[in-house]
């Protein structure tokens, strides 16, 4: 049997490599930067609006092409199932700090019909929505982020909390 063996020098090439990895995080660094992350609801906050559909299955894919064309922002469909009737529910969700107007959300309901001329759309509510992770995740967030004097760990906000719980309580130590 003659076999073949690869040998990859990682050590000799490790100048390669190293470039390779630099060059991958800063592309991404520089993506996030101008593109920016694209926030959900729970991020941002927004509005909610929750329909029930009656006369079929609605398209999820459909349904926000038609909103966004017809009202010109950026949306979420779900759809789920309601429990008690068993019929569907689409749940359109807007990301961002601009409330809907009543104009708006007649605009919605006109696209939804428009989209689906064979189901029936009836609104069951319309809520503003706060964000409810962004103010800890992002607080976590900077928290992971290195500071230009220690690491982060020892001199975030966190830190504080964190070094005064240490050493952690345990029942093994105790007298």
């Amino acid at each position: 049997m003659n076999e073949k063996t690869y040998r990859f020098h990682f050590y000799q090439n490790r100048k390669i490599y190293f470039a390779i990895s630099i060059v991958v995080l800063v592309v991404g660094i520089l993506a996030s930067i101008i593109i920016g992350p694209k926030l959900d609801i729970q991020f941002a906050g927004g509005s909610m609006i929750l329909y029930s559909v009656e006369g079929g299955q609605a398209d999820a894919a459909g349904i926000e092409t038609a909103i966004v064309d017809s009202i010109g922002r950026d949306c979420e469909v779900t759809i789920s199932q309601d429990i008690t009737t068993g019929g569907e529910q689409v749940n359109v969700s807007f990301a961002g700090n601009q409330a809907m107007t009543p104009e708006e959300q007649t605009q919605v309901t006109e696209a939804l019909q428009s989209a689906n001329p064979d189901l029936g759309f009836e609104l069951l509510s319309s809520s503003s929505v706060e964000a409810s992770m962004a103010p800890g995740s992002s607080r976590s967030a900077w928290c992971a982020l290195p500071s230009p004097r220690c690491f982060c760990w020892f001199t975030s906000p966190c830190a504080s909390a964190r070094l005064a719980a240490w050493p952690p309580a345990s029942p093994l130590l105790s007298p």
